[in-house]
């Protein structure tokens, strides 16, 4: 689930001005006047956080409902959730790099740079070497 920005300061706002069974009177014009919505802004914040079921309005009153015990997984995530280390090593950009400054720390690490074509440390333009290897 990724909410707009105006999703979420509703739906953040909704929380704090619930009494105890997330029940709240403020109409649509004082909501929009807080966050500084405009009504389309408001109607599709509204509506996107009814569809994701945060949510409930019966035209008068809002209530924030409770999460859902297990996050509803977007339909445009492709790729199983990373829940163990060994998955993480291979699949989340901030673990490999982490993996990779680890490794090299001991010993003079070259970054492979072969994408950027040419260097530009002087007025003309000069190939770069086809391989950098690093750490060995």
């Amino acid at each position: 689930m990724a909410l707009f920005h105006q999703a979420l300061s509703f739906s953040f706002f909704l929380v704090l001005v619930a009494d105890r069974r997330g029940l709240s009177l403020y109409g649509h014009d004082r909501i929009c006047s807080i966050l500084g919505l405009g009504l389309n802004e408001y109607i599709q914040a509204r509506d996107e956080l009814i569809d994701e079921d945060l949510i409930a309005f019966n035209g008068r009153l809002f209530q924030a409902l409770s999460l859902p015990k297990q996050p509803r997984r977007s339909e445009m995530m492709q790729p199983p959730l990373l829940q163990k280390k060994k998955d993480m090593g291979k699949h989340d950009p901030a673990t490999i790099r982490q993996i990779i400054a680890t490794h090299c720390e001991a010993s003079i690490c070259l970054i492979n740079v072969s994408f950027l074509p040419f260097t530009t440390t002087s007025t003309k333009a000069t190939p770069r070497p086809e391989s950098l290897y690093c750490c060995d």
